[in-house]
């Protein structure tokens, strides 16, 4: 046999050898990998926050897609910036249950000054169809409870939040794909959550959000929209038509929320502000708040909200 080919077989040997004990090789480091989802390779990781507290990572083909607190006591809490600030809205409306009380937790764990988002001149807003907690095992039925609609689950970081302090809103999560859901049950703590709150399990649905919407005759108090993919990052309902069409599916007082990512000004800052023109033609109240004011260069998750109440958020992120 020539020796060259000897040391191909040889070199493709070890190779396979290498690729089948990788998964144990990444396991034995800390690191779970998921070979086949729909977008590419995943890992799933630990880390550490800037303050040592232990977070877990979702990575898809090179890209982080969500990030959770592991530790129990945390588990139910929002790890990022963005997330916080969509948390801080949906008790602006009322869909925690309580009356703009709902605490931001820091990344050690700490509470912080609750409502930084809220416009104290003007906290008399009616609440959506609110309705207190004590009263949430009246209406057990997802029928008549306020309802919020997460297109994009990842590892299920909000919609998590959203079952664990809305005891009175009803959370439907689309996520397109099903490896992305298994990861979610088995790493970032989805199954625990399900049996922890067996009064307010959410509804998962494995489809695409653009055409579930489209294909939707339920009306929503709250729309999310934390999808992304590649350098379209709210996909087609970042456009008109979709602005439209999550305009016909919310409430009268319903809110739309969306994580854009873009930096503020420069380049690669054309979608955000198409985006934000767009619905600001399509609703009568747009808010956009940055992840990072200090470098509106850099690319970030920026909180894009919409609605066609007069929500008491702080003017100086009124767009309209």
């Amino acid at each position: 046999m020539p020796t060259l080919l000897l040391v191909l077989i040889v070199a493709v040997s070890a190779l396979d050898i290498f690729i089948l004990c990788l998964p144990w090789l990444l396991r034995k480091r800390g690191v779970w990998l998921w070979w086949h989802t729909k977008f590419g390779p995943a890992l799933v990781f630990d880390s550490q926050d800037d303050d040592g507290t232990t977070v877990r990572l979702l990575n898809v083909r090179g890209k982080y897609q969500s990030v959770a607190y592991v530790d129990p006591d945390l588990r139910w809490e929002l790890a990022c910036i963005y997330h916080k600030y969509f948390a801080e809205i949906v008790d602006i409306v009322g869909l925690t249950g309580n009356s703009h009380t709902t605490k931001s937790i820091d990344q050690a764990g700490k509470t912080t000054d609750p409502q930084p988002l809220l416009d104290a001149k003007d906290c008399s807003s009616s609440c959506l169809r609110h309705v207190p907690p004590s009263d949430c095992l009246r209406q057990a039925s997802s029928e008549f409870k306020p309802a919020a609609v997460v297109i994009g689950g990842g590892g299920y970081s909000f919609p998590k939040w959203l079952v664990a302090h809305c005891p009175c809103l009803h959370t439907v999560v689309v996520e397109i794909d099903p490896a992305i859901t298994k990861i979610a049950r088995k790493h970032f703590f989805l199954n625990e959550l399900l049996e922890e709150f067996p009064d307010n399990v959410p509804e998962l649905i494995c489809d695409d959000g653009w055409a579930w919407l489209r294909n939707c005759h339920r009306s929503f108090d709250l729309i999310v929209n934390d999808a992304f993919s590649g350098k379209h990052p709210l996909g087609p309902l970042g456009t008109a038509e979709g602005a439209r069409l999550i305009h016909q599916h919310l409430t009268s007082q319903g809110v739309y929320l969306a994580n854009v990512i873009a930096p503020l000004e420069g380049k690669g800052s054309r979608h955000l502000q198409d985006t934000c023109h767009t619905f600001c033609a399509e609703f009568k109240y747009v808010w956009l708040i940055p992840e990072d004011e200090e470098d509106p260069n850099i690319i970030a998750n920026n909180c894009l909200i919409a609605s066609n109440h007069p929500w008491p958020i702080s003017h100086r992120y009124l767009l309209s």
